[in-house]
C-alpha cells in the first residue's frame, strides 16, 4: 500500500509510526515544497521512507492508495479541495480547522464525501452512550494558545459526540465557563446531555486523558496505551468507519468554537446545513 503524506512535522512520523504498525508492506513518501538537510536526515531512519518536493503532479503520479493530509492548520483545506477528487483514501488529520467562515463551508458542502476519513480520536469508543452526564479532562504536556483549545482539543471530545449519533446541528448551551490559563474548565450542555469539561495545556507532563460516561468507571488514555491514532488508521484500512463523520466533527466544532467565542454560529450557516440535509 502506498502512502502519500502532505508536510514533514512532528505529526508525520506518528503517521509514519502507526501506519507501519498496520501493515507490513507500507511504501511512504513524505511530500514538502521546502526541505532543510535537517529535516531530510530525520526521515532517513526509517527504510520504507523517501522524501519528494510537494506539487500537485509528483503527488498523483506517485498513485497512493492513501493521502495524509497533515500539514498546518491553515492550508488543510486546499489541500482537501486539490485531492477530493482523485481516486485515493484521503486521511485529514484536523477537520476542526477547515470551517472559518461561511465561503469555507459552501467549498466543505461541494467535496464529495465518499473517500475521506479523518482522525476520530475516540474511534474505538462506541458502546458506551451517556443518560445524563459527561465528564471529559485532557491535560496536554504541548502548549496550546487558548484560541485554539477547542479546535485542537475539544474536537476529540467531539469526535465521541458524533460517533454517538449527536447530529451538528444539536442545541448547544454553556454555562459555568471559567477562564482558566492555557485551559477551558466548562458544563456545555448537548440535547439532554451535560458535559462536565476540563482541559489544560502545557503541563510539561505526559499528555493525559479521561472520559466518564454518566457514573460509569471512565475510559482513560492508560487503557488506550496510545492506540488513538492506531484505531482511526483503521476505520480507513478496514472501511467500517461512514465516511461523512469528518464533515459532522467538522461543523459541529466549529459551533462550538463560535460559541466559546461569545459568538453565535451564522443564521446562514446553519441554513446551508439544513439546505444540505
Amino acid at each position: 500500500m502506498k502512502h502519500a503524506i502532505l508536510g514533514g512535522g512532528i505529526f508525520t512520523h506518528a503517521h509514519i509510526r502507526v501506519t507501519t504498525e498496520i501493515t507490513n508492506n507500507s511504501y511512504i513518501t513524505v511530500f514538502k515544497r521546502h526541505w532543510s538537510q535537517d529535516q531530510k536526515h530525520k526521515f532517513k531512519i526509517y527504510s520504507n521512507v523517501n522524501s519528494s518536493v510537494y506539487t500537485q503532479d509528483n503527488v498523483l503520479a506517485y498513485n497512493p492508495d492513501i493521502i495524509h493530509i497533515v500539514t498546518p492548520d491553515d492550508s488543510h483545506l486546499p489541500y482537501l479541495v486539490k485531492f477530493s477528487n482523485s481516486t485515493s483514501c484521503i486521511f485529514l488529520e484536523k477537520p476542526s480547522v477547515v470551517i472559518g467562515s461561511i465561503d469555507n463551508l459552501r467549498t466543505i458542502l461541494n467535496i464529495p464525501n465518499n473517500n475521506i476519513y479523518y482522525n476520530n480520536w475516540f474511534a474505538h469508543v462506541t458502546d458506551s452512550v451517556p443518560n445524563k452526564s459527561l465528564h471529559f479532562k485532557y491535560h496536554t504536556q504541548k502548549h496550546i494558545t487558548q484560541s485554539e483549545i477547542v479546535n485542537q482539543v475539544l474536537t476529540h471530545l467531539v469526535s465521541y459526540l458524533i460517533n454517538i449519533g449527536i447530529a451538528p446541528t444539536c442545541s448547544i448551551d454553556i454555562s459555568n465557563n471559567t477562564p482558566v490559563p492555557n485551559g477551558l474548565q466548562a458544563q456545555i450542555h448537548i440535547n439532554n446531555i451535560t458535559m462536565y469539561v476540563d482541559i489544560l495545556s502545557g503541563t510539561n507532563e505526559k499528555s493525559q486523558w479521561s472520559l466518564q460516561v454518566d457514573n460509569r468507571i471512565p475510559i482513560t488514555s492508560n487503557d488506550s496505551k496510545g492506540n488513538e491514532m492506531r484505531q482511526a488508521f483503521k476505520s480507513v484500512y478496514d472501511k467500517t468507519q461512514p465516511n461523512h463523520h469528518w464533515l459532522d466533527s467538522a461543523i459541529l466544532t466549529s459551533r462550538l468554537d463560535y460559541q466559546f467565542k461569545s459568538n453565535s454560529w451564522p443564521i446562514e450557516m446553519m441554513e446551508l446545513i439544513n439546505e444540505k440535509n
